[in-house]
């Protein structure tokens, strides 16, 4: 059976805006979610989930984490 990691990630949040693309510790937030995905020998396959075009997942070369679907 194949294990698949769902990340839903909203563009728009009330108090913090553009959150998942805000730098911490030199990458964007989501970074440390889908790598610590990535990391896991558990999870097959990764899926983020958002309509927020800002979101960097067009360097997924640096998340080590497939293409967003």
């Amino acid at each position: 059976m194949k294990t698949i990691a769902f990340i839903p990630a909203r563009g728009g949040s009330q108090s913090i805006p553009r959150k998942n693309i805000k730098p911490l510790c030199g990458k964007p937030l989501i970074y440390w979610t889908v790598a610590a995905l990535a990391g896991a020998a558990a999870i097959d396959e990764i899926i983020v989930a958002t309509k927020f075009l800002l979101i960097p997942l067009n360097r997924r070369r640096n998340y080590a984490a497939p293409k967003p679907v």
